[in-house]
């Protein structure tokens, strides 16, 4: 298991949007790591952890300054894990030991990665209350996945359900991107609608909906790279598509005029791109 860990935290890191990445950046992939092992195993869905994700980013983007550290990190995640179980069952115990167990690994991780050269101390510990307060006591934050779900159920319901099988696997590849994005992305590098937007558009390529050129220039991305979102030339074709209506369609369903569409489409292949070029050489 640990082996699969430091695999899983060199991917993400060498794969990170940011390869300056700080710190608290890579603090961060080991508690998304943690999150996963830590979550299903207190009874919680898998939509728990794109909110536990979209919680922490927003936490960490707005928290006063001695939160805003490595060393307050995984009294962060406790007290996170917690106001989650709390969210998911009122009545259900929460693990109070296990979580203390989760806690102490990570901050063992975090020494061994040189994160931090210190153990915690109390000025560090974040309570439940201060956490709500840093978060404007807002626990649902609609996530990149609320987003994708909601655009692509629109989009379907807009075009009358001519092309709902294609739709329908756009979602299913484009929910498998999402999940692996959100590791190389902060809610304030990339907010959840401008991710499953993008995301979205260059679904819409691959299934064989849009052209690429309609939200990617071919010297915005590395040509060498573009193949990877073509492969809807592989598929059945399907009947001629009016692209001035399709791309208003898309606008309206996604809340996102066309420049922002395209922007949001460059900024995700890039990063796809990048991500892909790296886990090569890795």
């Amino acid at each position: 298991l640990m082996k699969e860990h430091e695999e899983f935290v060199l991917m993400r890191h060498a794969a990170a949007a940011t390869p300056e990445a700080g710190p608290l950046f890579l603090a961060r992939a080991e508690m998304l790591y943690l999150f996963g092992q830590v979550l299903p195993r207190m009874g919680m869905l898998l939509e728990s952890f794109a909110k536990a994700i979209a919680l922490l980013d927003s936490f960490v983007e707005d928290a006063p300054p001695q939160f805003r550290t490595p060393l307050a990190m995984p009294s962060a995640f406790r007290t996170l894990c917690c106001l989650l179980c709390k969210m998911d069952s009122a009545t259900k115990p929460i693990n109070i030991v296990y979580l203390q167990n989760a806690e102490a690994w990570l901050v063992e991780r975090l020494l061994q990665q040189g994160l931090i050269i210190e153990r915690p101390q109390e000025v560090h510990k974040v309570t439940e209350q201060q956490m709500l307060k840093t978060l404007n006591f807002n626990l649902n934050p609609s996530t990149a996945i609320d987003w994708f779900t909601a655009s692509c159920g629109r989009l379907n319901i807009a075009t009358k359900g001519m092309f709902a099988q294609q739709i329908e696997e756009a979602q299913g590849r484009g929910s498998l991107q999402i999940w692996d994005l959100i590791h190389q992305f902060t809610f304030f590098d990339v907010s959840p609608r401008a991710l499953a937007v993008g995301v979205l558009c260059l679904e819409l390529v691959v299934c064989g909906l849009l052209p690429l050129d309609a939200v990617c220039a071919a010297d915005e991305v590395d040509p060498a790279r573009m193949s990877q979102f073509e492969r809807g030339n592989w598929g059945p074709s399907l009947p001629d598509i009016d692209l001035p209506s399709f791309l208003t369609c898309l606008e309206v369903v996604t809340a996102t005029d066309v420049q922002d569409l395209k922007r949001h489409s460059v900024s995700i292949a890039r990063s796809l791109t990048h991500a892909a070029s790296v886990v090569e050489s890795v």
